[in-house]
């Protein structure tokens, strides 16, 4: 699983749903905090469509506006 919060919320935040479970890998993006953002970007990119899942977090700024979150 992939999980992508928002690059404004806290770094420890977690969306729910995405702890530790047995059998289930989640991958984060790492792109934030990166030397190279740009290969790191290429790297979550990557990352993000080889999983068998993606979350994101659709309650920043970055997103249209929804019902609350």
């Amino acid at each position: 699983m992939y999980a992508e919060s928002s690059p404004y919320t806290p770094a420890h935040h977690k969306l729910p749903g995405t702890g530790a479970r047995p059998g289930i890998t989640v991958r984060r993006p790492t792109r934030f905090a990166a030397t190279d953002p740009e290969a790191a970007t290429r790297a979550d990119w990557a990352a993000a469509l080889s999983s068998d899942r993606i979350v994101v977090d659709a309650c920043g700024p970055e997103t249209p506006p929804m019902p609350p979150c």
